[in-house]
């Protein structure tokens, strides 16, 4: 409690004022009658009480004492303004008899963090009872902060928990992708809600509209948690066996389905689509690092419509002797890599290596394209449709003729991520066609700036010596963009270096 209490002197009323603490809200600062001091004779006697308690007072990160308040009044006896210094919590006032004003900034360094106006009073030999209702002001320094925790439940990625000032509200945390337990097909698993009740009982979801006032902890709900039965369905493994119902499925909307892994996988090379589901998105995942391999020619998928996720923990290898194909083949589907996805290791006698695009979209938000080998497009190939790097990398990869990273008569977009150590005659890391190449956002290609050919180094390498980052060929270069300011490389000048037209 601060009190601010009076006697009289000879000359009037002296009254006492002690400001020794802020809230972080709104502070009404309320008579208490019963707590107040004596009222000697001829005095007048004030008691100001905060409200709130002590924790949210303790709460505060800066000290209290290190306020400094400054109290201006207004009366029969003329303007008087009284500072405290630092730390100090009383001051002493001689006051005139009659009716007063009193205005109450607190100060932390330059800035105002509250304030208040009082009218009261001052009766010779009688106590005085003052209301005085603070304010916050200036950058909410009175307004508490509090932190809302997030438990995803198996959900990916984990929501970072949040800092909300009082009477703000928490936002809802992004799209999570759900992780099940033991593998199987899932098919539509999506936070219902979150809730403050860890096993989720009637009456505690959270209302994001709703403003917070206290620390929170949410528990985000999963709907469809249980696995599909696949277990009559063709195939070798859960992923056959997964990809074969989902071909069987009549999907008038879009249906998400997430396929687990729980252990490496051979599959028969496929010459036709094997996801061909308009309405599907299908994500794959490792329950730890999982290789699905080719175990024979052709792709492990041809993607006809729909869409298909690499997840963490997947890595498509190939590896087979003799292949003729791309591991994942688009044709007018698309397909989406994100980070701890790997394709690697596959030789193809045809174009594209990792990646053939035939229409479709490919987008590679992160992960890894390397290892692999083709005469066109080593890492990635684009026929025609649209690729876009958004993350991850492309490297090692090789070309007996045009890109040893990316080939594209298509369209590709780079925003990020890096193309390095790819090999080729022309075009190291990128040769551009008949389609377009643009760099809009960041990212490197690194390419041979000293013509020295060294196989396994960092820089994209042209065995020509044309182009050993990117070589814009056909495409007549016009349609080979750099965004403001953005460079293939820092180092790519000389002759037959980062950029040949």
């Amino acid at each position: 409690m601060n009190a601010l209490s009076g006697f009289q002197g000879k000359k009037g009323n002296h009254l006492r004022l002690s400001l020794s603490g802020f809230l972080l809200v709104l502070i009404v600062l309320l008579p208490l009658a019963s707590c107040a001091p004596p009222v000697q004779d001829g005095g007048g006697n004030v008691r100001i009480v905060l409200g709130g308690s002590d924790a949210r007072l303790a709460a505060r990160e800066e000290d209290l004492t290190e306020f400094i308040y400054k109290l201006d009044f207004s009366g029969p006896g003329g303007e008087r303004h009284v500072e405290t210094s630092q730390g100090q919590v009383s001051v002493t006032l001689n006051l005139e008899p009659g009716e007063w004003t009193v205005h109450v900034d607190a100060w932390l360094g330059v800035e105002i963090f509250g304030s208040g106006d009082a009218r009261f009073p001052v009766h010779a030999g009688r106590g005085n009872t003052v209301t005085i209702a603070m304010h916050p002001d200036g950058a909410n320094y009175f307004l508490g902060k509090y932190t809302v925790t997030f438990y995803p439940n198996d959900g990916s990625p984990e929501p970072v928990q949040q800092t909300v000032t009082e009477g703000a509200r928490a936002a809802a945390p992004a799209v999570m992708t759900w992780i099940p337990s033991e593998d199987g097909l899932y098919k539509d698993t999506v936070v219902e809600g979150w809730y403050t009740d860890p096993v989720f009982t009637p009456g505690s979801q959270y209302d994001f509209t709703d403003a917070v006032t206290e620390d929170l902890v949410l528990y985000a709900k999963w709907t469809n948690t249980s696995a599909i039965y696949i277990s009559d369905q063709t195939g070798n493994n859960t992923l056959e066996k997964a990809l074969a119902y989902i071909k069987t499925q009549t999907l008038a909307v879009l249906t998400n389905y997430t396929i687990l892994l729980d252990g490496d996988c051979l599959m028969t090379g496929v010459n036709s689509a094997n996801i061909n589901a308009a309405n599907a998105v299908i994500t794959l995942l490792g329950k730890t690092a999982t290789e699905i391999s080719l175990s024979s020619i052709g792709s492990l998928f041809r993607i006809s419509a729909g869409e298909l996720v690499l997840g963490n923990n997947i890595t498509l290898r190939g590896d087979f002797p003799g292949n003729n194909s791309a591991l994942v083949y688009l044709q007018g589907a698309s397909l989406r890599m994100k980070a701890g996805a790997k394709i690697s290791d596959n030789t193809t006698s045809g174009s594209g290596g990792g990646v053939s695009v035939n229409g479709g979209s490919f987008t590679m938000g992160g992960g890894e394209i390397s290892g692999n080998s083709a005469v066109g497009g080593g890492g990635v190939y684009v026929s025609y449709g649209d690729f876009i790097k958004e993350g991850g990398e492309i490297s090692g990869n090789s070309a007996t003729s045009t890109g040893g990273g990316v080939f594209t008569n298509g369209s590709f977009d780079m925003q990020g991520g890096v193309i390095s150590g790819n090999t080729s005659s022309v075009g190291g890391g990128v040769y551009v066609g008949y389609g377009s190449f643009s760099k809009t956002g960041g990212g490197t290609i690194y390419g041979d700036t000293d013509n020295s050919h060294v196989t396994g180094d960092i820089e994209n390498t042209a065995a020509s010596g044309s182009g050993h980052a990117v070589y814009a060929g056909s495409s007549k270069y016009r349609n080979t963009t750099l965004g403001a300011g953005v460079g293939i490389s820092t180092e790519n000048t000389g002759t037959g270096s980062g950029w040949e037209e």
